[in-house]
């Protein structure tokens, strides 16, 4: 659910607050606010609270699950790039917990951490249209580095490089994507892994579901509108198909693994006055499948 005001004041701006319940919980609220000439400069203070079910597996062999909930602060100061794109500096603070519910770990106590830290992002995005663009590119490079608070000397480095390019190929739409992402931890701590999955992106693997620390992944997706769009009244309706694959490491306790996810989906996808709704599922060849439903655009 996402509730937005806009303008938020008589400066302009955008307050959204957001929550969601299901397999991870949380609660977001954002402001971004712009200021001085031409109100090119814009900061963005941010509240939020989150938990998410996570399991590791390694080799076949489920390690455990446990429960990762974090709570914190951020705050971005940034400019517009013309019509475009925008550059900003961020800071974030957080105090989170892991609480096991299945282990085998020997003696594996809740882990409470606290963070903080400062990253610098960048981001262009000229695609026509935010869920089922025609032509365009959308760029975004994110490093940051975060610090454990009481408790010197270790560090954690994240970078996350995304890139998608929209072509109209005339009855159909082809939209390519890749991303790359690492996190760097002395310790190799649980608290930061990343996950991959999710409708449209690996659709046989469930969100949260695949835990990594460094992965490479690309994405080709063919998509055709099956509804007239010259007449006045006239329901988008979308028909796409999907082929992913992700080359993904994880380094947990000294244990390396890497593995390679291939997956092909379709899906069949409604422009309503709601957002997006989209049904789709997902083949991987481990067996892996997924069916998934999609109300609204994601947040």
């Amino acid at each position: 659910g996402r509730y937005a005001r806009r303008p938020f004041s008589a400066y302009g701006g955008e307050l959204n607050m957001s929550f969601s319940l299901g397999s991870s919980n949380g609660v977001e609220m954002a402001l971004q606010q712009p200021f001085g000439p031409g109100g090119r400069y814009f900061i963005q203070p941010e509240l939020f609270y989150g938990g998410v079910e996570r399991s590791i597996d390694l080799n076949d062999f489920r390690l455990d699950e446990f429960w990762d909930q974090a709570g914190g602060a951020r705050i971005r100061l940034g400019r517009e790039l013309g019509a475009w794109g925008v550059i900003a500096l961020d800071g974030e603070a957080r105090v989170g917990r892991l609480t096991a519910q299945v282990t085998v770990l020997p003696e594996f106590e809740p882990l409470d951490y606290e963070q903080g830290g400062f990253g610098v992002l960048f981001a262009a995005d000229t695609l026509d249209g935010p869920v089922w663009p025609t032509r365009g590119v959308e760029i975004s490079v994110r490093a940051q580095r975060l610090f454990e608070i009481g408790s010197a000397g270790t560090l954690t480095d994240k970078l996350d490089v995304f890139g998608l390019w929209a072509i109209d190929a005339g009855p159909v739409t082809v939209i390519a994507s890749g991303r790359f992402g690492a996190v760097d931890n002395e310790l190799n701590e649980p608290v930061e892994l990343l996950d991959l999955g999710g409708l449209r992106r690996l659709a046989a693997y469930p969100q949260d579901s695949i835990p990594t620390d460094r992965f490479y992944y690309g994405s080709v997706e063919l998509v055709r509108r099956v509804t007239s769009a010259r007449r006045v009244i006239s329901i988008p309706v979308y028909l796409g198909l999907t082929a992913e694959y992700a080359d993904v490491g994880f380094d947990f306790l000294g244990i390396e693994e890497r593995s390679d996810l291939v997956s092909i989906g379709g899906y069949l996808g409604v422009d309503t006055i709601i957002g997006p709704v989209i049904l789709g599922g997902g083949y991987g060849e481990g067996g892996d499948r997924a069916v998934l439903l999609q109300v609204g655009t994601p947040f």
